[in-house]
């Protein structure tokens, strides 16, 4: 049930992420009003996958819980996706988009950091295969590739103001 779950956030993140590049290539500015509910059904779908994990798999024990988070990446991949998801999903209340004005586009591309993090918590998890948790994570990157001069934008910005930055005396060498 963890997987199958799991598996349906996933589907449904990535069907989000695909209704907005049709919608921009088709010019259909109606599919752009299906990524707010199959955001939420993701979001959803996510928290189910994580309250069962929590209950079927660990039955609430606390300390299982922490020893799991310790031992194993993919829980801490999976929590980062699930905290940014739940940012997201809170954010996405009117009342909240209205009083965070332009700067919740900010907020919300970070649903292209999840899109990577939600198949590589996908593909760590799973003991035995590749070859499907690859075709998860190919199809996230594709999704991506249209978006790829915005998501590349901060990371040239920081670039040039590394190297605009002056040296002080104690970084010469």
């Amino acid at each position: 049930m963890t997987h199958y779950l799991g598996k349906g956030a996933l589907h449904l993140l990535l069907l989000t992420l695909l209704v907005s590049q049709l919608a921009k290539h088709w010019r259909q500015g109606q599919l752009f009003k299906l990524r707010r509910p199959l955001g939420l059904w993701c979001m959803a779908w996510a928290v189910l996958h994580f309250m069962v994990w929590l209950g079927l798999d660990l039955q609430f024990d606390w300390r299982l819980i922490g020893g799991e988070l310790v031992k194993r990446s993919y829980i801490v991949v999976g929590a980062i996706a699930l905290l940014l998801l739940l940012a997201l999903s809170i954010t996405s209340i009117p009342a909240l988009l209205r009083a965070m004005g332009p700067s919740w586009q900010k907020l919300h591309n970070w649903i292209y950091a999840v899109a990577l993090l939600v198949p590589v918590h996908y593909w760590w998890s799973v003991k035995s295969g590749w070859q499907e948790q690859l075709i998860y994570l190919l199809l996230a990157c594709a999704l991506l590739v249209p978006r790829r001069e915005k998501l590349l934008r901060p990371w040239r910005r920081w670039q040039q103001k590394r190297l605009r930055t002056p040296l002080r005396d104690g970084d010469r060498k």
